[in-house]
């Protein structure tokens, strides 16, 4: 078994797509116009909603890390300098970030063979 999607819901599914689709270069692999985004890697789709009727006052707690390999991490970050995205925290392996809706997403080369 493998992990298929991941959804977010968000009152700006575009401004959300575009974060996702540059920052992380994901490609777009289906747009219902009004309602979604569907992004991929090539391994798992991030399906990004449209849901009007969240609460402003939400917190999301979601988290998305992405697999970057260690000799990536300085070109990445000059990237997301470049877009003035710039990491709020980072610990031995990993960088975060925060998208337009306050999700933490992030960057990892964590090793996979603990």
């Amino acid at each position: 078994m493998k992990l298929h999607h991941i959804a977010l819901r968000t009152k700006n599914y575009t401004a959300i797509a575009s974060f996702y689709r540059n920052l992380f270069g994901l490609s777009e692999i289906n747009h219902q116009f009004g309602y979604s985004y569907w992004l991929s890697n090539g391994d798992v789709i991030l399906m990004i909603e449209q849901d009007n009727n969240l609460p402003d006052s939400r917190i999301p707690f979601d988290v998305i890390i992405f697999g970057i390999e260690k000799e990536n991490i300085e070109s990445f970050l000059f990237q997301a300098a470049g877009m003035g995205i710039y990491p709020f925290k980072n610990t031995k392996y990993s960088w975060y970030f925060h998208d337009p809706d306050g999700r933490t997403c992030g960057i990892s080369f964590y090793p996979a063979d603990l």
